[in-house]
C-alpha cells in the first residue's frame, strides 16, 4: 500500500508557486494567465482526464507502481494547494519583502526566512486539507493500479464482494 507522500510535493511545489504568483516578480498578464490555467485545470472533474493519465502513464510504465500514482495525485493537490496558498502569501505585508531585499536576501531566503514563517498557519490547513484530497481520492488509485501501488481506500474495497462483505476483515 502506498504511503502517499503527494500531499508534502504538492505543499512544497505550490507554496513555492503561490509565493511568486502573489507578489509583482511577474508581470500581471503572465500571473493572470497562469492563475486562470491554475483554476481551469482544477474545475475540470477528475473521470475526465483518467484515460489520458492512463496512456501517459502506461508510455512512460508507471501504471502500478507508486511513482506513478504520486504523479497523479500532485497534479491533483497541486492546483488546489497554489489556491489556498495565493490567499495567505497575499497577506504578508510587502514592507517586511523590502526591507528583506534591502538587507540583501535572495528570493529564496526571503520566501524561506521572511514569508514563510508568517504563513506556517496557512500552511498547516493547506497540509491537512492536500492530505484529505489526496486520501479520498479512489479513481484514479483504483484506475491506475493493481498489485503494487494500492492505497488504502482501494485496498478496503477488495474486501467487498459480490454477494458479501467481509466485515471481520475490512
Amino acid at each position: 500500500m502506498s504511503n502517499q507522500p503527494s500531499p508534502s510535493v504538492a505543499l512544497l511545489t505550490g507554496s513555492l508557486a503561490a509565493f511568486v504568483l502573489s507578489k509583482s516578480y511577474l508581470g500581471y498578464g503572465v500571473r493572470r494567465a497562469i492563475l486562470v490555467w491554475v483554476l481551469l485545470i482544477r474545475i475540470f472533474p477528475p473521470i475526465v482526464v483518467g484515460i489520458p493519465y492512463f496512456t501517459v502513464l502506461q508510455h512512460f510504465g508507471l501504471t502500478d507502481t507508486q511513482a506513478g500514482l504520486v504523479l497523479v495525485h500532485v497534479s491533483l493537490t497541486l492546483p488546489f494547494v497554489i489556491w489556498l496558498m495565493l490567499g495567505f502569501f497575499q497577506e504578508v505585508p510587502s514592507d517586511l519583502e523590502r526591507a528583506a531585499m534591502l538587507d540583501g536576501c535572495s528570493l529564496w531566503r526571503r520566501f524561506w526566512r521572511v514569508s514563510l514563517p508568517l504563513v506556517l498557519p496557512g500552511l498547516a490547513v493547506t497540509a491537512i486539507f492536500a492530505f484529505i484530497i489526496s486520501w479520498n481520492e479512489f479513481l484514479f488509485a483504483a484506475i491506475l493500479t493493481s498489485f503494487n501501488a494500492k492505497t488504502l481506500p482501494v485496498a478496503i474495497a477488495t474486501f467487498i464482494g459480490e454477494r458479501q462483505l467481509e466485515r471481520g476483515q475490512m
